[in-house]
């Protein structure tokens, strides 16, 4: 998996903007580079991986470690937390 792109992944350019989200998919969206010499257009694609408790009550059960579910959000296998 791939960090998410903030600069356009052609000139390294950070003037890019979202041109408009995708008709038939809620998780994708076009975006363009607006620097002249570039013009590089591409879809971003996002895929929902967990949720992070801001406010409210976690009510969807006892998290488990030993989980596949949990991955990655337990500390660094052989240390105590």
């Amino acid at each position: 998996m791939t960090d998410e792109v903030n600069k356009c992944p052609t000139c390294n350019s950070d003037n890019i903007t979202i041109v408009e989200y995708h008709k038939y998919c809620s998780d994708a969206h076009l975006v363009e580079c607006l620097e002249d010499e570039c013009g590089s257009q591409w879809y971003e694609i996002w895929q929902f991986v967990d949720i992070e408790m801001i406010k409210g009550d976690d009510n969807r059960g006892e998290e488990d470690e030993d989980s596949d579910e949990y991955a990655g959000t337990v500390g660094v296998e052989g240390e105590e937390e």
